[in-house]
């Protein structure tokens, strides 16, 4: 990470992810659609063993086929389907991050982008990850790897969320 200077951007971060940084990064940005979906899939599977267990008016066939697609929805929520990106599949490409004033620039040897302030909505963070999300959506992120110090990647993290919040306090006083 380069230190900042007064015409420099604030942060610059290089780094090449792998595709287990990617797969933790997707992880921890569909943490909240992934558990209510895990609840109804737990929900339709619970429903399936009652018929199974209570058969009344209902058919046990169809209480043990509930089951089944309940089992198999959550089991394939938690592991890797067929169309994911493997290790052997993975053309890593080194990226750089820079954190400036107006946003994130992230660029790539084949693409470049900016993401302004204002289109971050929250940023997520484990041991692993840095999310910077918009809504619901992955906007960009960054692998805790790109960082040589747990203190270099703390003090992104607090430079973003200043950077997010202060826009938003900005929209929000009235003119």
């Amino acid at each position: 990470m380069d230190a900042p200077t007064p015409q420099q951007p604030a942060y610059t971060i290089h780094f090449t992810p792998t595709a287990d940084d990617s797969r933790r990064a997707a992880v921890l940005g569909s943490t909240t659609k992934r558990s209510s979906l895990v609840l109804m899939y737990f929900c339709l599977s619970a429903l399936g063993v009652m018929l199974i267990l209570f058969p009344g008016r209902a058919d046990v066939i169809v209480g043990a086929t509930l089951a089944l697609i309940g089992a198999f929805l959550i089991y394939g929520l938690f592991y890797p389907r067929a169309g994911s990106v493997s290790r052997q599949q993975w053309r890593p490409d080194v990226g750089t991050f820079t954190f400036e004033e107006q946003g994130i620039t992230v660029a790539t040897r084949f693409s470049w982008r900016s993401i302004r302030w204002e289109g971050i909505t929250e940023i997520r963070s484990d041991k692993r990850s840095i999310l910077f999300m918009r809504g619901p959506a992955i906007a960009t992120w960054l692998p805790r790897s790109a960082f040589d110090t747990q203190a270099e990647s703390d003090a992104v993290i607090a430079f973003a969320r200043a950077h997010i919040a202060a826009p938003k306090a900005t929209a929000a006083s009235p003119t």
